[in-house]
């Protein structure tokens, strides 16, 4: 570019630029101009640490030509980078350590005055003109910052079509040139292109069925034995362009492997000559392959142009080093292995071939192009690479034809489209019934017009000080800081916006007159999108898109109609804690009554497993009517909840509610879109119940693992890792489609799910102990892991803050790599496709890794695991449990007072008489309290229960399931009764609860969700006798088995009974009832102790698994005792 704008450019006018002013030719010798030509004399100043100084030297000179990258521009100007979520773990590039030294010394001074920073930029600042080169290219918004920071008459300079909008440069297209691609054939400035598939083997090889990957080597040889030499002497030479590392490694050993005299150059930049594994493929093959092959294999093109045999190889491999740079006439033939994911990046690749070999160009040349004949993916269904390419490179041809016969239009009209839209939009409209005012008749439309969905991302925010000097309007109920901080945060994310297809952005504040509106903010912009009813047409399609930010102290709410795609980090915002989140789902509020308490419930969580091991539940999902109270997993104990769904209070009144713990989400839907204002008042509500200490959280979260604060740095030290990669790799999910990610190599990373363990950064395969405290790993709190053959580096980051945080960022730049699909670009050089779906993000799959930290880790602390962001000790809440509050495990045994005074099941043990069987008995208390009837509020649950019931059947005989079914038509409800009786005093004993669980688990088999069909019972027919013990048997009761309350025939309680079994519509429960096996109030006193004893511990898991399993196969458990021990 240096020549061309002083040198070569100029020579076609007789002048050249020397000494910063233009010049004849003819006031120069021929020497002297011919070291100008070959670049020995800088006529301008490069823009790089070297020349900085000169840069400066000259500033007040009346001209100053300037000449570097972008990106050194970049880093001079000290541009952040916007709050984009693609922009994640980056910040603005420091410039050269030139300027730090220069502001300590004085030995730095030019003229008088130092050269530091400050000052540079203001030079920058009084550029004239700026030039733009290659402008296609991409990151291009970061050259769109510096554009605008630079704010200069812009020249925008393209080999290769660039969006048609030039949104990053904000051009209109008002003064447009275009030098037509036919036109450039004509006037033979380019070679003419021709498309062709590699022809197909002349021979058949030695193998019977030649591969894909070799029967391309085998044409592209056959053609390349066909290569001349350029006019210099040089051979002629090929390019291949294929996928990824990988898959350029098979080729070159390929071509090796059938023609031993081959020598291909492979560039790309994944190869680092220092990794001693980077040549492990050609050690497989022979010592000659490393010999001959390794030293042809290069990280950058000027190191194979500068190599001793490179320049003379006539086959040269790439991945997408041969699409820029590069301008060399021997390049013949282009081959692509792979194709383009665009149209744009085929025409960059086909431009490296389009250079005259013959200066005088007497006679046309023309450039080949030969896609393979293989499907070029899955995707594309049946089309070969050679098929898509020609399409592709048709449609180009066709936007060329197009601009050279409508310039006007292709170059303005998709500028305008937006203009003209607004222009010709109606002034008013009859729709749906009703007479509507044209948006566009009044973009100023008062925050009262929009409405907005009732959920939000919240976080913690915390305004900052206000800059000396800063110059705004202060909001009504605002604080001056709370103005600046929220005007400050809704610029950055409309400036986040621009690296999506989101355009005419716009802040809207509160006006001073609007009552309501304090703390709020809206971004508002409209969308665009092609239609994706269409395969290779388009039809812009413009959407109306919100975002709303609401500060209700201390948190944020934010919500976008597009969905946020900001970076929350480099916003400073910060998720709230778990604690805060899980008073949405509250336990109770002062003075709130028992019967509100009951209308909030948990329907469905969604939990992480803390286990890592190959056999232990990732992740579960569950939902029934309620799960604070009924359900219990003893896992649960080893997970962490992630996501909830239930009914919560807002106010005096219920609503549904979603959370999601981990992300800080939060919604509680309605059946349409909000008022802002209503909406504002909604975060408020939210805002007081998740900052209330008084608030608990439901009783439900206490049954999962305990949270705990982030180790220190050494104790943080990733031992094991275990990625949670299966959503982000799932190649049925959409998402997939849109990161153009390998779905073969997906497949593979899916099959090494594995917990996998750190190895020394000295020696792989080494496991770090405990004694290795000394090593640079235990250090810093790093460590390395082998996830196949991927080296993925694991940092473990603890910042002090109050609280203090701790997250691990991962990095392996060689899995990103090898998951670029064929016909994609890399990750750091994607920009937005207007042309096909929106923006897409996280092409870097270690990049979206860190972003939702979708990992678990087991750090060196003991005990601890790391999972949703959070560290977790996998333990029992013993003080919860302690407690004995309902939803907790020990809610399942219910007191029942009447229970104390029996000493007998059936009422056939020493000390029951006929008449006494009715208290003394299990049996008669049953049989009694269902005979009288007459449910009252202020019996016990087991009393209540019985009396409210209308069937009661006693089963007890030599093949008995139970000893009753209790059946309430009314209610749906079918439960097995159990009765257990032992004349002692009860206690708390594991041995005697297995008693009861023993008997009870049983039940499942008839019950539970795979119940089978009970028999039909004999033994139903004759009444019950029971009997004293012993030789003496004396009559105590004759039962009717069979009770009904109002009459019903046995037959058709058989049947109703039969029935309720299989019925899924029943609520099935199993009740034992007991007395002298165990006490709830010794129970609770023995866990709440400091040091709690092995049979209560042992007492306390049995129940707990004895519950799981009954949660887990839908069927109630209740256990009723006596109360306490008079």
């Amino acid at each position: 570019m240096i020549l061309d704008i002083t040198t070569r450019f100029w020579k076609r006018f007789g002048h050249c630029f020397v000494g910063g002013t233009l010049r004849e030719r003819g006031e120069f010798d021929e020497e002297f101009l011919k070291k100008l030509e070959d670049g020995k004399v800088k006529p301008v100043h490069l823009l790089r640490v070297e020349g900085y100084s000169k840069i400066w030297e000259d500033r007040h000179n009346s001209r100053q030509i300037i000449v570097g990258t972008f990106n050194a521009l970049h880093g001079l100007l000290g541009l952040e980078p916007p709050a984009h979520r693609s922009m994640y773990g980056r910040g603005a590039k420091r410039p050269s350590a030139v300027f730090e030294d220069s502001e300590d010394t004085a030995e730095e001074e030019f003229d008088g005055a130092a050269m530091n920073i400050s000052e540079f930029r203001s030079l920058l600042s009084e550029t004239d003109l700026l030039v733009v080169d290659e402008g296609h290219y991409e990151p291009a918004f970061s050259w769109s910052q510096c554009v605008d920071e630079i704010n200069a008459p812009t020249l925008l300079l393209s080999a290769t079509p660039y969006r048609n909008d030039y949104k990053y440069f904000n051009l209109k297209g008002n003064f447009a040139f275009n030098l037509g691609v036919h036109e450039a054939f004509n006037n033979r400035l380019i070679r003419q292109v021709a498309l062709d598939e590699p022809a197909k083997l002349a021979k058949p090889t030695a193998r019977a069925r030649p591969t894909e990957l070799s029967a391309f080597v085998a044409s592209v040889l056959e053609r390349v034995a066909t290569y001349g030499s350029v006019p210099e002497g040089r051979p002629q030479k090929c390019i291949i362009h294929a996928a990824n590392y990988e898959r350029l490694k098979r080729l070159q050993c390929e071509f090796y492997r059938q023609d031993r005299s081959m020598r291909p150059v492979l560039i790309h930049d994944a190869h680092e000559r220092r990794n001693k594994k980077i040549n492990g493929d050609l050690e497989k093959i022979s010592n000659a392959a490393v010999e001959n092959l390794g030293p042809m294999r290069f990280q950058h093109v000027h190191e194979a142009n500068e190599s001793k045999r490179g320049p003379h190889t006539k086959i040269w491999l790439h991945q997408f080093k041969l699409m820029e740079g590069i301008d060399n006439a021997d390049f013949k033939d282009v081959f692509l292995y792979d194709g383009f994911r665009n149209a744009r990046q085929l025409v960059q690749q086909i431009g490296r071939a389009l250079r005259y070999s013959d200066p005088g160009r007497k006679r046309p040349e023309v450039a080949s192009i030969f896609g393979a004949s293989h499907p070029m993916n899955r995707k594309s269904g049946p089309a070969t690479v050679h098929e898509v390419v020609k399409r592709q490179w048709a449609g180009y041809l066709d936007y060329e034809l197009y601009a050279k016969r409508e310039p006007e239009r292709a170059f303005t009209a998709e500028t305008q489209l937006l203009e003209l839209l607004k222009k010709y939009a109606p002034e008013s409209q009859y729709i749906g019934g009703d007479f509507r005012k044209g948006f566009f008749t009044d973009e100023n439309a008062r925050l009262g017009e929009y409405v907005v969905p009732r959920r939000a991302i919240v976080c913690h925010f915390k305004p900052s000080a206000v800059p000396d000097g800063a110059a705004f309007e202060k909001v009504d109920g605002e604080t001056r800081e709370e103005t600046y901080a929220l005007n400050d945060l809704a610029k950055r994310c409309a400036e986040a916006f621009r690296l999506e297809d989101r355009f005419d952005m716009r802040v809207v504040s509160p006006p001073a007159d609007l009552q309501g509106y304090e703390g709020v903010r809206l971004v508002r912009y409209l969308s665009w999108a092609t239609s994706k009813l269409l395969f290779s047409q388009s039809l812009p399609e413009w959407k109306l898109g919100l975002m709303a930010i609401v500060y209700a102290k201390p948190f944020v709410f934010m919500v976008d109609s597009e969905g946020l795609c900001i970076d929350f980090d480099r916003l400073n915002l910060y998720s709230p804690s778990p604690d805060e989140m899980k008073r949405l789902f509250s336990e109770k509020t002062d003075g709130r009554k028992k019967k509100e308490r009951s209308r909030i419930r948990i329907v469905e969580a969604a939990a992480t497993g803390l286990d890592v091991s190959d056999i232990a539940i990732r992740y579960v999902n569950v939902r029934k009517r309620s799960l604070s109270g009924d359900y219990f997993d003893l896992a649960e104990a080893s997970q962490a909840p992630s996501t909830l769904h239930g009914i919560a209070l807002l106010g005096d009144e219920t609503v549904r509610r979603q959370l999601s713990i981990r992300r800080g989400r939060l919604a509680d839907p309605t059946s349409k879109n909000i008022p802002l204002k209503d909406y504002a008042e909604w975060t408020r509500k939210i805002a007081a119940i998740m900052s209330d200490d008084k608030i608990s959280p439901n009783p439900f979260f206490a049954r999962f693992a305990l949270e705990v604060s982030p180790p220190v740095v050494p104790e943080g030290r990733p031992q094991n890792l275990l990625l949670d990669i299966w959503d982000l790799l799932n190649p049925d999910e959409p998402a997939f489609v849109d990161r153009k990610w390998d779905i073969d190599i997906a497949r593979e990373l899916l099959d090494l799910d594995q917990c996998i363990e750190a190895v020394t950064t000295e020696t792989e395969g080494e496991i770090p102990t405990d004694d290795d405290d000394d090593d640079d790993m235990a250090a810093d709190g790093s460590a390395s892991f082998m996830l196949g053959d991927y080296k993925i580096d694991v940092e473990y980051i603890r910042t002090s803050t109050i609280p203090p945080k701790g997250r691990y960022k991962l990095s392996c730049k060689e899995l990103d790599e090898a998951l670029i699909s064929p016909n994609d670009e890399p990750a750091a050089t994607t920009e937005v496709d207007p042309f096909n779906r929106p923006q897409r993000f996280g092409k870097s799959l270690v990049s979206l890794i860190n972003q939702e930290q979708a990992f678990r880790v087991i750090p060196k602390q003991e005990g601890v695991v790391y999972a949703n962001g959070v560290f977790f000790r996998p333990s029992i809440d013993w003080d919860v449990i302690g407690s004995g509050e309902e939803g907790d495990l020990l809610s399942i045994i219910k007191p029942c007072p009447a229970l104390g005074a029996t000493v007998s099941e059936k009422g056939d043990g020493s000390g029951v008489t006929p008449r006494s069987w009715a208290e003394k008995s299990q049996f008669g208390l049953i049989h009694t309290v269902f005979t009288a009837g007459g449910p009252r509020k202020s019996m016990d649950e087991l009393s209540y229960e019985l009396a409210a019931s209308d069937i009661l059947v006693c089963d007890d005989g030599g093949s008995e399931v139970c000893d009753f079914f209790c059946v309430n038509t009314k209610t749906r409800t079918i439960a097995m009764i159990h009765a257990k009786a032992k004349d002692e005093k009860p206690g708390v004993s594991v041995s005697n609860l297995q008693v009861v669980g023993r008997q009870a688990s049983a039940s499942l088999a008839f019950i539970g969700s795979s119940r089978s069909n009970l028999p039909e019972p004999t033994h139903w027919r004759k009444p019950l006798g029971i009997y004293t013990a012993g030789k003496d048997r004396k009559l105590v009761k004759s039962l009717d088995r069979i009770q009904s309350r109002d009459g019903m025939p046995d037959e058709q309680v058989k049947q109703v009974v039969f029935t309720a079994l299989k019925d899924p519509a029943y609520r099935r429960e199993v009740w034992v009832v007991t007395s002298g096996l165990i006490n709830l109030t010794m129970a609770v006193d023995e866990l709440n102790k400091e040091k709690r004893g092995r049979t209560a511990l042992q007492f306390a898991y049995y129940l707990a698994d004895l519950r799981t399993a009954f949660a887990r196969a839908s069927v109630r458990l209740r256990i009723f005792a006596e109360d306490a021990d008079d």
